[in-house]
């Protein structure tokens, strides 16, 4: 594949329509599996198949180090990964596996309410939200946590918040691990995570939290949505956060410790940021309880927002709020999977992945057992969502495991060179939809063209919000050419390819003539790569991160079902210009 270099991808072979295996080589103790279309592999972050092979090397690991169809280069783990780990064999706990927001996760709730009947309020209720609930970098909340209270918070996770007034009973039943996860130790957490954590109780946070009204434009499986209480037009309302400083601060001690303590276990690391520990070790069962206590810091946080949320939607329309289901995607649990025809105790880690328990998994609620698990993916502030369900043929896959999100296609850093929050705010509310932030920074850090499409693993296609690619794609027009040909014609200001990948209509075109693509080093260093005439330009190099030195056209071949197109780019003007057929 283009996209991904090096002896591991020489080694990547396609096993099925969407599975892809690297078999084990030097000290990788299992293969590697990725869960992708071949056009998500060729647009994959290079480093996810070096990340997944480093996995693969750790001591315990069973069955395969997986990454799902959103992976993309994480710390340690590639964001999307997925590993279990077998502790009577020697297995590991890694930090840098669960990821620093312990727990973050999606909830989705019923409003019982239409489109038309929100859209006749929607900056109001825009606003009310928005002023109900505290959202951004630092954000406190109204609650305040004694020493007492933060404990009680941290092993009581959403029941706590329940018995607290947050909620109601019935909504554990739609919560993972009925609302709390058993072994929390609160005594394993730092006192500086706790005083983070303090004052953040019911906040969204910063990033890509939100809290999203949303509509049901598609159905494509009747009975289930049904079983879900789904139709279309109704309006659902989905939390996404997680444990806040608390969480990031485990993470950060944790990682720390492990990273010191890994030479007394006679840990080689691949990767700093793979730090671990033998899940017997006292360092290893002091995480699994830190960590445990920040899933139900978690749980708790995104149970406040539902309740403020609640009293918004009655104050408004006088209605009730229902839980469908809450669902988290970085966590470290101990789940039974059947391996090998046999049934094993296993520490699965999920980091930016969502269990998927299948129908008849005990661990669902009764009314749900039956159909299986709502799986809650993400998209971005311009393209949809989706709700999905668990399998058992999933349940054998990965470890009933599924993509969390979108995935990012752009560092946040990236995307702030490319698109300014208040045009974000601006192009998203010429398409009917509304936007509360405090940073237009994070609006432009979140960006949809920012992220990948959601739609190419979640069944249809999203309609994109801006095209990807060159870093000046932030301004475009589109025009009609000439009568009787009728192609759209794209202009994109700028020369420079971006830094990801090339764009679309490039991938695959051969050059007119000999093209020069050049890359400005640090301190005033120059890299030139020459693409020779007809040569065919792969989805990666050479002219990532680099611009035409002349003016080329690219011509690309026809494939069934397009016309050809041709491309162009002069430096001079520092003009792109692509005629799509």
């Amino acid at each position: 594949m283009a996209g991904l270099t090096g002896n591991l991808t020489k080694g990547l072979s396609k096993v099925g329509d969407t599975e892809w295996r690297i078999a084990p080589q030097g000290a990788m103790r299992v293969p590697v599996v990725l869960y992708a279309t071949e056009a998500l592999i060729r647009d994959m972050d290079e480093k996810v198949l070096e990340q997944a092979a480093n996995v693969a090397t750790l001591p315990g690991i069973v069955g395969a180090s997986y990454a799902m169809p959103d992976a993309h280069w994480g710390y340690g783990f590639p964001i999307g990964g997925v590993a279990a780990f077998d502790a009577d064999a020697g297995g590991v706990v890694s930090a840098g596996g669960v990821g620093f927001d312990i727990s973050c996760g999606v909830r989705t709730l019923h409003t019982g309410l239409d489109r038309a009947a929100v859209m006749a309020v929607q900056q109001e209720l825009a606003n009310a939200l928005y002023d109900s609930i505290t959202v951004g970098v630092g954000s406190t909340g109204a609650i305040r946590l004694d020493r007492r209270g933060m404990d009680a918070m941290l092993t009581g996770g959403a029941a706590w918040a329940v018995r607290a007034g947050y909620g109601r009973r019935e909504d554990l039943e739609r919560i993972e691990e009925r609302g709390c996860i058993a072994g929390a130790d609160p005594g394993q957490v730092s006192e500086h995570a706790k005083e983070r954590q303090r004052q953040e109780m019911g906040t969204l946070g910063s990033g890509n939290h939100y809290l999203e009204v949303q509509v049901v434009a598609e159905i494509d499986d009747p009975a289930t949505a049904d079983a879900f209480g789904l139709r279309r037009d109704a309006v659902v309302v989905s939390i996404h956060c997680g444990s806040r400083g608390l969480g990031h601060q485990i993470g950060t001690d944790y990682l720390k410790r492990m990273v010191v303590a890994a030479p007394r276990h006679g840990l080689a690391l691949p990767d700093r940021d793979l730090a671990c520990a033998p899940i017997h070790s006292a360092l290893g069962q002091a995480y699994l309880g830190a960590m445990r206590a920040g899933i139900n810091c978690a749980l708790a946080n995104r149970q406040i927002p539902t309740h403020l949320t609640r009293r918004v939607f009655t104050e408004f329309f006088g209605t009730d709020l229902t839980l469908l289901y809450d669902v988290s995607h970085n966590t470290c649990k101990l789940e039974e999977h059947r391996v090998d025809g046999r049934l094993r105790k296993l520490y699965v880690h999920r980091k930016g992945a969502t269990r998927a328990f299948g129908s008849g998994h005990p661990d669902l609620p009764p009314d749900l057992r039956d159909v299986g698990q709502p799986v809650l993916i993400g998209g971005t502030m311009g393209t949809a969502s989706y709700i999905l369900v668990g399998t058992e043929r999933g349940a054998d896959l990965a470890f009933a495991s599924a993509c969390h999100g979108a995935g990012r296609a752009l560092s946040r850093h990236a995307a702030t060179k490319r698109w300014h929050g208040r045009a974000v705010q601006d192009e998203l509310a010429r398409r009917g939809i509304l936007v509360r932030s405090p940073s237009a920074r994070g609006l432009a850090e979140e960006a949809p063209g920012a992220y990948k499409d959601v739609g190419r693993w979640s069944r249809r296609p999203s309609v994109p919000a801006w095209p990807a690619g060159s870093r000046a794609w932030s301004r475009w027009s589109v025009s009609r050419a000439d009568p009787g040909a009728d192609p759209q014609r794209t202009r994109l200001w700028g020369g420079q390819v971006g830094a990801s990948r090339v764009p679309g209509p490039l991938r695959g075109a051969r050059p007119s003539h000999d093209a020069l693509w050049v890359r400005r080093g640090p301190f005033g260093t120059v890299q030139t790569t020459k693409h020779a005439k007809g040569a065919k330009l792969g989805s990666m190099d050479p002219v990532r991160g680099a611009e035409l030195s002349s003016r080329s056209v690219y011509r690309s071949f026809a494939v069934p079902g397009r016309r050809p197109s041709t491309h162009g780019s002069s430096t001079s003007t520092s003009r792109v210009f692509c005629v799509f057929w």
